[in-house]
């Protein structure tokens, strides 16, 4: 779920782990596929013998391609090209007007505006509101959005101190299912939209995967604040390298690991270091999105979305995002195989962007203006069919 709250729960999370930063503004320049790296032009930085560097601010790897959505020639999808909070937050009650599935969940940061609802829209274009009070979720003072909308588009997993609910949004039923811990945190679905990773949140590391049929169960994988989920089901893990647990645990990620049917079937040291208050994107098709911030005390590196082959590691592109739209960006999914999708809903011109790393190219997908917005995709009903 792209939402703040969770973010800022990665914050306190990896303040444990390493102190997080921010860098100065960034130029924009037209967009231009990147000239491939080579070795005259010195893409990274901070070598050492057992640690691989991070991408540099002037790597040709870099994509200098961000301009506020309403300049950037837009994606035709099934979502809307502008998100009015004050039209869908008067939509017709779920439960009074059901629909098959949703391609779309959003609401609002209820700490800054007051406002927990959740809507959901069909890939129609259909506007529906789902109600907390109906669902018999406590707390009125709602201080975290917290909810998932399945990848099938069928299910929408909702978060309060005592578990998860989950609605069917066919018949507007639900069922709640506790879990072992106060306060869950919602991650990601599994691919065949049987249930959701939920963690305690914190640094600990314990994880299960919540369903409506299943309960919670135990997972024993992955850890799913610094994972990702792929469309046949392998998770890929960012992991300090193994070679020097003691320096790359503190400071960055350097191995990529792959996870199947919850054993570890491969790990790869990657070619470039990224920091270890990246965040990796929820969902992954065929390039990994990580989020990384400039830290000047770790010498320069590129800040934005580093985009990695999910199974070698190895850059093929960062796409440059500067303060104040670095603050807060997450990548619910992909759109196809080529195009990443950016949620940025901090600064002017914000919203959900795609991009694809291998071409260079970025467009626009929803402007959002509303920088409390919280959102959740069914990334396999976002486009359009023939």
């Amino acid at each position: 779920m792209t939402t703040p709250g969770r973010l800022a729960a990665l914050a306190l999370l990896t303040t444990v782990l390493v102190a997080g930063c921010a860098g100065p503004d960034a130029d924009v320049t037209p967009a231009a596929r990147p000239a491939e790296p080579s070795t005259t032009a010195r893409p990274l930085v901070d070598p050492t013998p057992r640690r691989p560097a991070y991408v540099r601010p002037d790597s040709p790897l870099v994509q200098r391609l961000w301009r506020p959505l309403a300049e950037l020639r837009r994606m035709d999808t099934a979502l809307p090209p502008r998100l009015d909070f004050d039209v869908v937050q008067t939509a017709t009650p779920l439960s009074d007007a059901p629909i098959p599935r949703a391609v779309l969940a959003v609401g609002r940061e209820p700490e800054a505006y007051g406002w927990g609802e959740v809507v959901v829209m069909s890939p129609a274009g259909r506007w529906r509101r789902v109600e907390r009070d109906g669902l018999g979720m406590r707390d009125p003072d709602l201080e975290e959005q917290q909810f998932e909308l399945s990848p099938d588009g069928r299910t929408l997993a909702l978060g309060d101190e005592r578990g998860v609910v989950f609605v069917d949004l066919a018949t507007a039923g639900s069922v709640r299912v506790p879990v072992p811990t106060r306060d869950p945190v919602l991650h990601w679905w599994t691919p065949d939209s049987a249930g959701v990773v939920v963690t305690p949140r914190g640094a600990n590391p314990v994880t299960w995967v919540v369903g409506p049929d299943r309960g919670a169960a135990p997972l024993r994988a992955a850890h799913p604040w610094f994972s990702s989920v792929g469309p046949d089901g392998a998770v890929v893990e960012l992991a300090p390298h193994t070679a020097e647990p003691g320096r790359a645990g503190r400071t960055s990620f350097a191995e990529l690991r792959r996870w199947e049917a919850g054993r570890l079937v491969s790990a790869v040291p990657m070619p470039v270091a990224v920091p270890q208050d990246a965040r990796p994107g929820e969902h992954w098709s065929s390039l990994l999105p990580v989020v990384q911030h400039r830290a000047p005390r770790a010498g320069p590196r590129a800040q934005g979305v580093i985009a990695l082959d999910p199974r070698s590691g190895e850059p093929i592109g960062v796409l440059e995002l500067a303060e104040p739209h670095i603050r807060w960006v997450s990548s619910p999914g992909a759109v196809g195989d080529s195009w990443i999708l950016l949620a940025v809903p901090s600064g002017p011109g914000g919203g959900l962007a795609a991009w694809d790393p291998e071409t260079a190219r970025l467009r626009a997908v929803m402007e959002i203006e509303d920088r409390g917005a919280v959102l959740s995709i069914a990334p396999g009903l976002v486009a359009r069919g023939p």
